[in-house]
């Protein structure tokens, strides 16, 4: 991922993902992580809902608030569906922590 600093470029500075917005299209279920090993579930029920009835697709943003990855020069992510159900994602919106050091 590139994003960048007050000195210009984040290419080669250490960085983290601190948090992200995925905005979905009619999509129910999603898992997100650093790697394949580290998925965390994204809510797509609300508390108080019939467990009884279907999850309705979901148009909208869901924000990650936090995110385990790793400080490293370079970023990455993994966003799964690993159930048989839609997922489309239309934008994703990561907030980059460059370190200059």
């Amino acid at each position: 991922m590139e994003g960048g600093t007050r000195d210009g470029t984040s290419q080669g500075k250490k960085k983290r993902i601190a948090n992200f917005i995925v905005r979905f299209m009619d999509t129910v279920g999603a898992k997100v992580g650093p790697d394949a090993d580290n998925l965390q579930v994204i809510p797509f029920r609300n508390f108080g809902d019939n467990m009884s009835t279907p999850i309705a697709l979901y148009t909208g943003d869901k924000k990650v608030d936090t995110f385990p990855g790793p400080v490293s020069t370079d970023c990455y992510f993994r966003i799964v569906q690993d159930d048989p159900l839609p997922m489309t994602i239309l934008s994703i919106m990561p907030t980059i922590m460059v370190s200059d050091l």
